[in-house]
C-alpha cells in the first residue's frame, strides 16, 4: 500500500511540471495552440522521457532545443505515438510553416509577381514592334470596341502613377536628407577645426547676447568695469615719452594700428628662425651678415642674421649664403616672439626698386643665448724632424699657448696617413710631436680639421621710418652692405694673395746613383752585365787623334763632291716650292667649284620649296 501511495504521488508530481511546461509551449507556439492532440502526444512523450526527478534523457533536450528554434522541425517518436492522422497532420502544419520561406512562397511586399504586376500598371504591357501588317488591321477593327475599356484602364493607369510619384516623392527627399547628413559629417572630417570654430562662434554670441540683455539697463561707466571696453566704442588714448617727429610728420593717410606687447615680448634675445628665400626675390641667394629688414609682429627692425644648417649630430654648420630652393635657419638679435610667429624680409624699403621686394619669409622657432654657430677651419703643418712614426711638425699654430689646446687631436697627411697631437714643445714656437699610424715623408702636408665658434652680429635697428617727412617716409635707409658702400664709392674688392692662382713651383729631386753589387755583377747574363766603355767627353780624347792630311787630287775630289751637294740641295727646295705653290693654287680652285656648287643648290632649293609652297596654296 505505502508503495502505491508513492507512486501516486510521483505520478502526481509529475503530472503537475509537465502541465505547467506544456502551458508554456501553448502560449509560445501557434502549432500547440491549434491542435489540443499534439499537447497530449508531447505529454505521453515527455513521460516517458523521465526517470524520476533528477535523471532527464537526452531526448528532452533536443526536444527543448527545437522548439525554441522555429526553423528546425519538431522530433517525431514515431514508436511513441500508434495513430497515422496525428503524424499526417503534423506534417501538413510543418509545410504550412515553411511554405513561404521558398521562393514560390508569398513574399508580401517584396513578392517579385506583385513588383512585376505594378510596373505593368505603371508602363504598360511589353508591346512587339515586329509584328506584321496583319496585327495592324485587327488592332483597327478592335479599336471602336474597347475605346470605352480604355478610357478604365487609363484612369487607373492614373492612379496608380499619382501612388508611384508620392512613393517616389518621399524616397527622393530621404535620399536628399541622407545627403546633406553625408555631406555635413565628410565636410566636418575634412575640416577638423570647422566644428570647433562653430561651436565656439556660437558660445561667443550667446556670452555677448546674454552680456547685452544683462548690462543694457546700465550706464555705461558701470557697464566699462563688468565687461571691459565694447567694439565699436570710441576711446581716448595717452601716451608717455612719446617722440615729437611723430606728431610733426604725421600724415592723415597713414593710419594708424594700436597693440600692446606682454612684458615678455618686451626685451631682445638671440633668435632662431626657419627662413626661405622668396621665389620671386630676382637675387638667386642671400648672404650671411648682409643686413635686412624684418616685420615680425608688431616690430619692424634691421638685423644682421646668420645661416645655418643642422647636421645630423646637432651641429650648427654656417652657411654663407642661403640655398636656392630649400629652407635654412637663422640666428640673429631680435625681439623676443611666441614659438611659430611668421616674418617677412626685405632689403631695402624703397618704392622705386625693380622686381619683388620681400626676399624671404619664415617662421620662429625658439629663443636660446646660448647659440653655436661653427665654421670649419682647417689649420696646415709641415715636418721639421721625422723619427720612424713621430714627427715634429711646424707651421701649424704660432705659440705654445695655442698648441697646447689642441693636444690629443686627430690629423692627417695628404697621404691619408692618421696620427695624433701628442705633446707642444717649448723651443720653437708652434712645434708639436705628433705621433702617426705609419712613417711620414718631409714632403707631406699635416691637416687638423677643427670647428671655430662665430660671434653673433649684435645688430638691433627699429625702423623709425614714421618720425620723417612724407618724402622720407617710403625710402627709409638704414645699414648698408659693404657692396652697395663699394660700388658707391668705386672702391675695387682686395684680393687675398693665397686665393690667386698660381704657376706650380717643384723642386728638382736629386737621386742617388745606382750601385749594383760585384757578386750580383758576376751572375748577371751578358746582355745586362754593366760594359767598360771610356766616356766620349767633347775637348778631352782631341789631343791624342791623329790628324789626316790630304793631296791636292784629293782634295780637289773632296770639293767637286761639296759643289754637287750643293746643287742637289738647291734642285730639290726648288722643287718643294712648286709643289708648294701648285699645291695652294689647286686648294683655292677646288674652294671656288664647292663655293659655286653651294651656290646652285641653294638655288636650286628656293624654286622647289617656292613651288610646293605654291602647290601646297593651292
Amino acid at each position: 500500500d505505502s508503495d502505491g501511495e508513492e507512486a501516486d504521488d510521483f505520478d502526481a508530481n509529475e503530472m503537475d511540471g509537465n502541465l505547467l511546461e506544456i502551458q508554456q509551449e501553448l502560449e509560445g507556439s501557434e502549432e500547440e495552440n491549434s491542435c489540443d492532440d499534439d499537447a497530449e502526444d508531447e505529454l505521453n512523450f515527455k513521460k516517458k522521457s523521465e526517470v524520476g526527478d533528477f535523471f532527464v534523457k537526452i531526448m528532452e533536450k533536443t526536444t527543448e532545443i527545437d522548439d525554441k528554434d522555429q526553423t528546425r522541425a519538431p522530433f517525431v517518436a514515431t514508436n511513441a505515438i500508434d495513430d497515422e492522422d496525428n503524424i499526417l497532420a503534423r506534417v501538413e502544419n510543418l509545410a504550412a510553416m515553411i511554405k513561404d520561406s521558398f521562393v514560390t512562397g508569398d513574399w508580401g511586399e517584396e513578392d517579385a509577381e506583385k513588383l512585376l504586376q505594378e510596373d505593368d500598371e505603371l508602363h504598360g504591357d511589353f508591346e512587339d514592334l515586329e509584328k506584321g501588317f496583319d496585327d495592324e488591321i485587327d488592332e483597327e477593327e478592335n479599336e471602336v470596341s474597347g475605346d470605352e475599356e480604355a478610357d478604365d484602364d487609363a484612369m487607373e493607369v492614373e492612379e496608380s502613377q499619382e501612388d508611384e510619384k508620392t512613393k517616389k516623392q518621399k524616397i527622393w527627399d530621404k535620399k536628399q536628407k541622407l545627403k546633406e547628413a553625408f555631406n555635413q559629417e565628410y565636410d566636418d572630417k575634412g575640416d577638423p577645426t570647422a566644428g570647433f570654430f562653430e561651436e565656439w562662434k556660437k558660445e561667443t554670441e550667446a556670452i555677448a547676447a546674454r552680456n547685452k540683455s544683462e548690462f543694457s539697463d546700465l550706464p555705461d561707466d558701470l557697464r566699462i568695469n563688468y565687461e571691459g571696453y565694447r567694439a565699436g566704442m570710441y576711446l581716448r588714448l595717452e601716451f608717455e615719452n612719446f617722440p615729437a617727429e611723430f606728431l610733426e610728420n604725421h600724415e592723415i593717410k597713414y593710419p594708424m594700428i594700436v597693440g600692446g606687447l606682454l612684458p615678455s615680448e618686451q626685451q631682445r634675445s638671440t633668435v632662431q628662425m626657419r627662413i626661405k628665400r622668396h621665389r620671386w626675390f630676382p637675387r638667386p641667394v642671400l648672404k650671411s651678415r648682409d643686413p635686412i629688414i624684418v616685420s615680425l609682429g608688431w616690430r619692424r627692425f634691421q638685423t644682421m642674421p646668420l645661416y645655418y644648417m643642422q647636421d645630423h649630430n646637432m651641429r650648427q654648420r654656417f652657411l654663407k649664403y642661403t640655398p636656392e630652393h630649400m629652407h635654412c635657419w637663422a640666428t640673429a638679435l631680435a625681439p623676443v616672439a611666441p614659438q611659430g610667429t611668421g616674418f617677412l624680409a626685405v632689403q631695402k624699403m624703397a618704392n622705386g626698386q625693380p622686381g619683388f621686394r620681400i626676399c624671404a619669409t619664415g617662421t620662429v622657432l625658439h629663443q636660446d643665448h646660448s647659440a653655436k654657430v661653427v665654421k670649419k677651419l682647417k689649420l696646415i703643418g709641415y715636418p721639421m724632424k721625422i723619427y720612424k712614426n713621430t714627427a715634429f711638425v711646424k707651421d701649424m699654430f704660432t705659440s705654445q699657448v695655442e698648441a697646447a689646446k689642441f693636444e690629443g687631436a686627430q690629423v692627417r697627411s695628404v697621404s691619408g696617413i692618421r696620427g695624433i697631437i701628442k705633446k707642444s714643445l717649448r723651443k720653437p714656437e708652434g712645434v708639436v710631436r705628433i705621433t702617426f699610424e705609419d712613417r711620414v715623408q718631409y714632403s707631406d702636408i699635416i691637416f687638423c680639421k677643427t670647428w671655430v665658434n662665430l660671434a653673433i652680429p649684435s645688430m638691433y635697428l627699429p625702423v623709425t621710418n614714421l618720425l620723417q617727412g612724407d618724402a622720407q617716409k617710403s625710402d627709409w635707409q638704414g645699414l648698408k652692405t659693404a657692396g652697395e658702400i663699394r660700388k658707391e664709392r668705386e672702391i675695387k674688392l682686395k684680393q687675398r694673395s693665397d686665393s690667386l692662382y698660381k704657376p706650380v713651383q717643384r723642386k728638382k729631386r736629386m737621386f742617388h746613383k745606382l750601385t749594383v753589387p760585384k757578386e750580383l755583377k758576376k751572375d748577371l747574363p751578358f746582355k745586362t752585365k754593366m760594359k767598360n766603355q771610356q766616356k766620349q767627353i767633347a775637348g778631352v780624347n782631341k789631343a791624342t787623334r791623329v790628324p789626316v792630311l790630304r793631296e791636292e787630287k784629293d782634295k780637289k775630289v773632296a770639293n767637286l763632291f761639296n759643289i754637287l751637294g750643293a746643287a742637289q740641295n738647291e734642285r730639290k727646295e726648288k722643287r718643294k716650292a712648286d709643289s708648294k705653290a701648285r699645291t695652294e693654287k689647286y686648294k683655292a680652285l677646288i674652294q671656288k667649284q664647292q663655293l659655286k656648287r653651294q651656290r646652285q643648290n641653294k638655288d636650286l632649293k628656293k624654286k622647289i620649296y617656292s613651288n610646293l609652297q605654291k602647290e601646297v596654296s593651292k
